[in-house]
């Protein structure tokens, strides 16, 4: 149970980016047609940032609340009115953490990238689409922040992201095309890495352990509340665990190991086929490996080769990093592959009709585990480095739930279908409407709570027995969903007319859900746990509508 504000917020968010772009095109004939286009682009992107961080302080219980826990709140929701040595007397709190220091500031990065493309007509039937792209994202990975002794701020920039294309188009004969294409795609990142190394320099976590005072929750630090400069001086790392220190955690990862960026290799084959005047059939297999893909984990623990499990993260004496706690770690080492059969009709609009229908048959496979593919991983400081953090295999088996699982992932939907038509009935009068299939969605499975006593970023899924639960063991309820729009057309003269609509979603109401309860332990393990405001998962709705045009 939870109550309060969420420990990011407030927040105030802003952007200032200056751009600059150029693309040249130009055509010229050898072995055939030419049409190049070669370019590039420059960002500067800048966010101010004002970010708490468990600014307001946090209490933790492992214990149950009281049942008079209300009576220690006149006003829930203004903690100033709160009772809290009361609360602490009746409900043992465990620790108080908060974080003491700048929350505001500005992250920089500067986005580059040139492109070259060659759509190349060797002949009245085959094309070639050549092509190659150069992204450096300079700050994204924030390798120019300094965090001792985890970051040097002198981390290189990740420069190697040349990706090339290469495509065709094949024309069978004059009703039929084979198409297809490969190419390797760079992300542009979200503000991760950057981000959270910069909060962490700006401010100190601290938790502080109930010490048994009668006064200690109104009173947690036993005095003034530190500065940042005496906080920093203070913190077990500093003073080398000197009793009374202040312990600190990276509870948001940060970058370690190489950090590069997450790309994806993209390649499909497929034909097309016209039918008739006003039809068309395609097929496709796509297919999409995504590799580099974000990881995380607690580096502060080591693990038993006999039992292939981590140390209890409570057993400081087996920390690799005794004078820390929780050392959350980015890695970028996962990886994932879809592949996809997807096909589509298309009849154009004609006689009074259209009609769209497409059936994807897929699959969709990940890593699970903790760190990625080789992980979990020890951890070795190599001070004075550029990249300070080495990531090294354990290399003995660890335990089924902290393993490399690489198996089906959440999200994953085997079948999905959607049919679209309008039929123009006349005077006026237009029917359309749409149908959407689509197979459960899988989920993420676990047992709940932190048995291995990992800390943070644990599985979650050791049970009670011993047994471990699937990474992604349960499965949705199929969607269906029918969509109908009746337009009546009015004149209002030779230059004006008047549509009178009336649209309804989820005509036959049918229950679509997107979210369940996925931890074994919950009684309502399998129940839908509430629906979603995306379109796809709404109860019936009706509107009416009136458009004019003139």
């Amino acid at each position: 149970f939870t109550i309060g504000s969420a420990t990011n917020t407030p927040q105030r968010t802003g952007e200032k980016n200056y751009s600059f772009r150029d693309d040249v095109t130009t055509s010229f004939q050898a072995g055939g047609r030419h049409d190049v286009k070669f370019g590039a682009e420059f960002i500067r992107y800048t966010m101010p940032q004002n970010w708490c961080n468990i600014c307001d302080g946090q209490f933790t219980s492992n214990n149950r609340a009281p049942a008079n826990l209300l009576g220690f709140m006149p006003d829930v929701w203004d903690a100033s009115t709160w009772d809290l040595d009361g609360m602490n007397a009746a409900s043992a709190f465990r620790d108080y953490t908060v974080s003491i220091g700048n929350f505001a500031w500005i992250l920089k990065r500067e986005i580059y990238a040139g492109w070259f493309q060659d759509d190349w007509q060797v002949s009245d039937k085959l094309t070639l689409n050549l092509g190659v792209r150069y992204d450096l994202d300079h700050g994204a990975h924030g390798e120019f922040i300094a965090f001792d002794p985890w970051l040097s701020g002198n981390r290189p920039s990740d420069s190697n992201n040349l990706a090339p294309r290469l495509g065709f188009a094949f024309a069978v004969d004059d009703r039929t095309v084979v198409r297809g294409g490969y190419g390797l795609f760079f992300t542009q990142l979200e503000n991760d890495a950057l981000h959270q190394t910069n909060l962490l320099r700006e401010h100190v976590g601290i938790t502080i352990v109930n010490d048994g005072r009668p006064d200690w929750a109104s009173n947690p630090f036993n005095g003034p509340v530190p500065t940042y400069d005496q906080a920093l001086a203070n913190t077990c790392n500093v003073t080398n665990n000197a009793p009374g220190c202040y312990q600190r955690s990276i509870t948001i990862e940060i970058p370690f190991g190489d950090h590069d960026t997450s790309f994806s290799h993209m390649g499909s084959i497929g034909v097309q086929r016209q039918v008739g005047s006003d039809m068309s059939f395609e097929t496709n297999v796509v297919f999409t490996g995504g590799r580099a893909e974000e990881r995380r984990s607690n580096a502060n623990l080591s693990y038993n080769p006999a039992t292939g499990a981590n140390y209890r993260f409570q057993d400081v004496s087996r920390r690799p990093f005794p004078t820390w706690g929780i050392v959350g770690a980015e890695i970028m080492e996962g990886r994932s592959n879809y592949i996809g059969w997807e096909n589509q009709f298309t009849k154009r609009f004609g006689n009074n009709w259209q009609l769209d229908a497409s059936y994807t048959f897929s699959k969709f496979r990940d890593d699970g585990g903790i760190g990625g593919p080789a992980g979990p991983y020890s951890t070795v400081l190599t001070p004075g480095a550029d990249i300070p953090t080495v990531l090294t295999p354990l290399g003995f088996d660890v335990a089924a739930d902290l393993r490399p699982d690489y198996g089906t992932a959440a999200s994953d939907q085997r079948h999905r279908a959607t049919v679209n038509g309008i039929w123009e009935i006349g005077r006026g009068l237009q029917l359309s409407g749409l149908y959407f299939y689509g197979s459960g969605e899988v989920q993420n499975t676990n047992f709940g709570g932190d048995r291995r006593n990992v800390g943070r970023y644990g599985t979650g899924r050791l049970r009670a027995d011993g047994t471990v639960a699937p990474r992604t063991g349960f499965t949705g309820l199929p969607l269906h969903r029918v969509d109908m729009r009746l337009q009546q057309r009015v004149p209002l003269g030779p230059r004006a007319s008047a549509d009178l609509m009336l649209e309804v979603f989820n005509l036959f109401n049918h229950e679509n859900y997107g979210t369940y309860t996925t931890n074994e332990s919950n009684l309502n393990y399998g129940n839908p746990s509430r629906s979603s405001n995306n379109t796809a998962y709404l109860p019936r709705v009706v509107q009416l509508g009136l458009r004019l045009a003139f």
